[in-house]
């Protein structure tokens, strides 16, 4: 049987011719001229314990401290409180009167009118020329109405204001434009009233106003101001 493909027979062997490629290999031999290297290695031995020599000098000893303790004397403490314990507000004072103004009728008579017209009080020590210590007191520059309730010796309060009618008043009394000069039984002064060897300033009862008052205190037996807390202002 022919097989065909259209009008070819496919059964036809055709032999084809051997091929061959020729390979033509040439070898160029190379001669390579190197001179040995010339290394000369170190000998190696085996490693040795070095010698190392330290100078090592011996610690300084160390010194005992010896701590002193300081030796401290306290002096005793005797305070001497009579100078200001001397005190008495229920003798004699250089006035407890008051003055009508246009501004407030209730201003102690021993208050200077203005600012700039104030009065000057002194109990045991006298400003001025040839003042000083002295066992007396005075005024100037105040209401010509105040009358002192003691002429000697010297009293004891030397204003004393307390205007219980009004006490429901903010200013019940009123103390201004005053320059106080006190001095207690310092100095030669003496004492005061009820032999007593301390004077106060100002003696108040009650609400009041004290303001524009200089008080120049001397020694250690006077006081400024004192107030009855048992019936005291409440301000």
């Amino acid at each position: 049987m022919v097989e065909k493909y259209g009008t070819t027979a496919l059964n036809n062997k055709v032999i084809e011719p051997i091929s061959a490629v020729p390979v033509d290999a040439a070898v160029k031999p190379k001669d390579i001229h190197k001179t040995a290297l010339n290394i000369n290695l170190p000998k190696i031995g085996a490693p040795t314990t070095p010698n190392i020599s330290i100078l090592a000098e011996e610690p300084k000893g160390i010194e005992t401290v010896t701590v002193i303790a300081p030796t401290v004397s306290v002096p005793g403490i005797s305070p001497n409180a009579s100078p200001f314990l001397d005190f008495s507000f229920t003798h004699k004072n250089l006035t407890s009167s008051y003055v009508s103004t246009s501004g407030n009728s209730w201003t102690s008579n021993a208050s200077g009118s203005t600012p700039s017209n104030r009065s000057t009080i002194w109990n045991g020590f006298k400003p001025g020329t040839g003042g000083g210590y002295v066992n007396g007191y005075g005024y100037s520059g105040a209401d010509s109405s105040l009358s002192p309730t003691i002429a000697s010796p010297r009293p004891d309060y030397t204003v004393y204001v307390n205007h219980s009618a009004n006490a429901t008043d903010s200013d019940a009394f009123v103390i201004e434009n005053m320059d106080l000069y006190l001095a207690g039984n310092v100095g030669g002064a003496g004492q005061v009233a009820g032999n007593h060897d301390g004077v106060i300033g100002l003696h108040t009862v009650r609400n009041g106003t004290i303001r524009d008052v200089t008080a120049n205190l001397y020694g250690k037996k006077q006081i400024f101001l004192s107030i009855e807390t048992w019936h005291s202002g409440k301000k």
